[in-house]
């Protein structure tokens, strides 16, 4: 289980590059915005916001972000699978599981 206090942490030290790596992740698992919030389960308007930079995810919705993140690592499709181990890297290395 992915430990919230760390997610918190990397949600506001990371919040000028969350947005890239909402829409960065949409495109890797060729999602609109409409679909990548049906997955994380926000509304759209939500990641509308969160890839502008004008708020912030919840505790709740990094954990789903995390995971989301996870499965696309774990994918068969190796440059699918590089790039969100990538990601995982840079945004959320310091996500204790």
């Amino acid at each position: 289980m992915v430990d919230m206090a760390s997610l918190q942490q990397v949600s506001l030290r990371q919040q000028p590059l969350f947005g890239g790596l909402i829409r960065e992740m949409r495109s890797l698992s060729n999602l609109t915005q409409a679909q990548f919030a049906a997955v994380i389960g926000v509304n759209y308007v939500t990641i509308s916001r969160w890839e502008s930079g004008r708020i912030q995810p919840s505790a709740l919705a990094l954990r789903q972000v995390h995971a989301l993140l996870e499965r696309l690592s774990q994918s068969n499709v190796q440059p699918i699978q590089a790039r969100s181990k990538a990601l995982l890297a840079l945004y959320l290395a310091d996500v204790q599981e």
